[in-house]
């Protein structure tokens, strides 16, 4: 009976503490939500900030080599969550084999906080667990006002929240082109505000190329999905957020679209930029 009433009183301790110091590994076990939510009051920085966590339940949404730039990129979201869902994984001295669709677990991993993004650092140290396949997550809908344009307009009380995540817009028209810090974003509009998304991570981008085919002045979308990331480098004067597309199956493109593309305009568009 005795041990029976210490099994019981283990039990609740652990779930009251949500996982904490489950196992005595000393080490928290926690969810995305958890590492992500963050406020003003943080400087909308993780509260876990320098510690080593493990974190469970996390859909890898992207996984490669951008194509012509130099960094490997890992997206997980938790799929149970609508907001501070979803966060990348920088791997530094450990190689993390994942695909697309698999949920996993992480542990020993480093929170790091760098230029108003949070990462999860995964090291020699680390490890991770395949808990399943063929996952996938629902885009959240959000409208391009929501993120807004300007070198300087990062509103983190309104869109940090879906930061990491992957978002959609709908109903949406490329404007200008060759806009933000590296002359590669472009800016999506539905009439009642709009965003800025980029294709530097997309993996059906020509590496020659800063833009997806499907990207056109003109060009209009059903919808646009992408993993939202806000690109901050305030001594340079950038502070912003980007949907940044991750395939040709991110643009859902309408008919009009179609007609631009095919008589070349992106084509043309790059030559004026040259």
């Amino acid at each position: 009976m005795k041990s029976l009433v210490l099994s019981s009183i283990v039990a609740v301790s652990i779930l009251v503490c949500g996982m904490s110091e489950a196992q005595g590994l000393g080490v928290p076990y926690l969810g995305i939500r958890d590492v992500q939510e963050s406020s003003a009051a943080n400087s909308w920085e993780s509260l876990y900030n320098g510690d080593t966590i493990n974190v469970i339940g996390g859909v890898v949404t992207y996984t490669g080599m951008p194509p012509g730039k130099v960094k490997y990129r890992i997206v997980i979201q938790d799929p149970t969550q609508t907001e501070w869902a979803g966060i990348e994984v920088k791997q530094i001295g450990g190689t993390l084999n994942v695909n697309v669709g698999d949920k996993i677990d992480l542990s020993n991993v480093l929170v790091e906080e760098s230029r108003a993004t949070t990462y999860l650092v995964y090291d020699a140290g680390s490890s991770a667990s395949v808990i399943s396949g063929g996952n996938s997550i629902t885009p959240t809908v959000i409208a391009p006002s929501l993120l807004g344009v300007g070198l300087i307009s990062a509103n983190p009380a309104a869109a940090e929240k879906y930061e990491g995540m992957i978002v959609r817009v709908e109903g949406v028209t490329v404007g200008d082109m060759g806009l933000g810090s590296h002359a590669d974003l472009y800016t999506l509009g539905d009439g009642a505000g709009s965003c800025y998304a980029s294709d530097y991570m997309n993996q059906d981008r020509l590496a020659a190329n800063d833009y997806h085919a499907n990207t056109a002045i003109g060009a209009s979308f059903t919808a646009v999905e992408g993993i939202l990331e806000q690109y901050q480098k305030t001594s340079s004067g950038y502070d912003y957020y980007q949907v940044l597309t991750r395939s040709s199956a991110d643009f859902v493109p309408e008919p009009a679209t179609m007609l631009i593309l095919l008589s070349g305009g992106a084509v043309l568009l790059r030559r004026r930029k040259k």
